[in-house]
């Protein structure tokens, strides 16, 4: 069956920085889910949810799911309806005014918007299934009682977190007063019997409107090495994994072409140079959509060493951001709640530090006479920054506006004169920078149709952004800006789906 998949990337005075930020961009509370999240972060609201009950407060503090504790003449009514409804709607699904309490209205919702398919199952989906069926593959439809959200695809198999599972008494108000969010064991993905479930799966009902992730493999990242020399990364889809592998280009004159470093990876790589030494970090496949360590390769003394983990459990989705500075490395990856998380490494690697937000894609970071300033998307589609100075610590959250696909990731430089230069890319597919010298500036359009996560370097006043095109057949380009304007974006190459 037909289905569609709607697709939603210097040194300053301490005192005297922190106070003009503080005098542009004010403090705010970081926004919760919001419209147009990822499929990923679908799956990663159905997980945080599981153990609570049907008349308990829900993860993000408000009470119930829908009518949960309430649609059965005041009583807990059956909902596991109630709540996938309610976590595709928290994640700014479209049209879930069109879905009731009952489960057979997911189905309806499939065939409405033709996104109801008996095969392909993605994370974020909502899996139904019927009572009753002459054989697996003509299930009935019209006696579809339960639905779940699908929060892992892999090897030919589905994991669902059901509303309204485990219940105990006779009657519908006791089943459902008694009855949670279950994280139910992993099932065949093709339509039939499951023993777990005691029915038949039906299909698959894909949200409209939430975004398919894109940090994996369509991401990349880039280093200057003094000598006129780019080194330039991206993540390249491996046959047979979810993954994908680590490329790497060198510009020294003339490019050298891509070649692969290995390992299973999801999000947009960071990358550190010093003294002839590369560090890289990334975030691996952890085997489902939403969780992943963070692994660090290292090339030293003329060749790479292995892919090893500093762990961490993160969304594979987004990438890692890191700095190194007075012999310590300071590395940042997303939680699967959307969490900033650090660790840092001073002769051995401390604990992953939580630095709260919501963040919808790869972080950035700079570092600067003791500052360090990290940028983000928000579930608003705003950019966000957090600072941290040695005398006040990590500071609050600010918004510094701007439209930005979700997730999409960010890069950031910080000039010789303090200024800083922060990039992300619009719904449209446009790099977009804003840039601070005392004060911000608005946000500018450099154009370009991209995907995924830009970098950026700076070297002798020039900056060089790379970043990934569809229309360009999934290969790196690269634009940069000389002499006080920019050239035009072109390729350098490769396939980064």
């Amino acid at each position: 069956m037909h289905r569609t998949r709607t697709w939603r990337g210097w040194p300053l005075i301490a005192a005297l920085v922190v106070a003009m930020f503080a005098t542009s961009a004010a403090a705010v509370t970081f926004p919760a889910a919001a419209s147009a999240a990822t499929t990923a972060d679908i799956a990663s609201l159905a997980l945080d949810n599981v153990g609570h009950k049907a008349c308990q407060t829900n993860s993000l503090g408000t009470s119930y799911y829908y009518s949960s504790c309430t649609g059965n003449g005041g009583e807990p009514e059956y909902w596991c309806a109630d709540f996938a409804r309610w976590v595709w709607a928290q994640e700014g699904v479209d049209h879930t005014s069109d879905l009731t309490a009952a489960a057979r209205s997911f189905y309806s919702y499939g065939v409405e918007y033709d996104t109801f398919s008996t095969s392909g199952p993605q994370v974020g989906d909502a899996a139904v299934f019927s009572k009753t069926g002459s054989d697996p593959t003509t299930a009935n439809t019209n006696e579809i009682h339960h639905v779940g959200i699908v929060v892992s695809v892999s090897d030919g198999q589905v994991q669902i977190v059901s509303g309204d599972w485990g219940g105990t008494g006779s009657t519908q108000a006791e089943f459902a007063r008694s009855s949670s969010v279950v994280k139910n064991a992993k099932i065949s993905a093709e339509p039939g019997f499951k023993s777990e479930f005691g029915r038949y799966l039906v299909g698959y009902v894909t949200p409209v409107g939430a975004i398919a992730p894109t940090g994996r493999r369509n991401s990349g990242s880039v280093v200057y090495v003094p000598g006129n020399n780019y080194q330039v990364f991206g993540i390249k889809g491996q046959a047979g994994t979810s993954g994908g592998a680590l490329y790497q280009n060198t510009w020294n004159a003339t490019w050298g072409g891509w070649h692969s470093l290995g390992g299973n990876l999801g999000g947009a790589p960071a990358v550190l140079y010093r003294d002839g030494r590369y560090d890289v970090f990334a975030v691996n496949d952890g085997g489902t959509a939403t969780t992943g360590s963070v692994f660090q390769r290292t090339y030293q003394d003329g060749s790479w060493g292995d892919w090893h983990s500093i762990g961490g459990e993160f969304n594979n989705q987004y990438g890692a951001a890191a700095i190194y500075e007075n012999g310590k490395y300071h590395v940042f990856a997303v939680s699967p709640a959307g969490t900033l998380m650090q660790r840092v490494w001073n002769g051995n690697w401390g604990d992953w530090q939580n630095l709260g937000g919501v963040l919808h894609g790869t972080p950035a970071v700079t570092y600067t006479g003791g500052r360090f300033d990290v940028f983000g998307t928000g579930s608003n589609g705003e950019m966000y920054q957090k600072s941290y100075t040695p005398s006040a610590g990590w500071g609050e959250w600010h918004s510094l506006g701007g439209d930005f696909k979700l997730g999409f990731g960010a890069a950031a430089v910080v000039d010789s004169g303090g200024g800083y230069h922060i990039f992300g890319i619009n719904p449209a597919g446009a790099l977009q920078e804003r840039n601070y010298h005392g004060s911000w500036g608005d946000w500018l359009n450099i154009g370009g149709t991209l995907t995924g996560t830009p970098s950026v370097t700076l070297h002798d006043g020039r900056y060089d952004v790379f970043a990934i095109s569809p229309t360009g057949g999934y290969a790196m380009y690269q634009r940069s800006y000389v002499d006080g304007s920019w050239d035009a974006w072109h390729s350098i190459a490769g396939d980064f789906r």
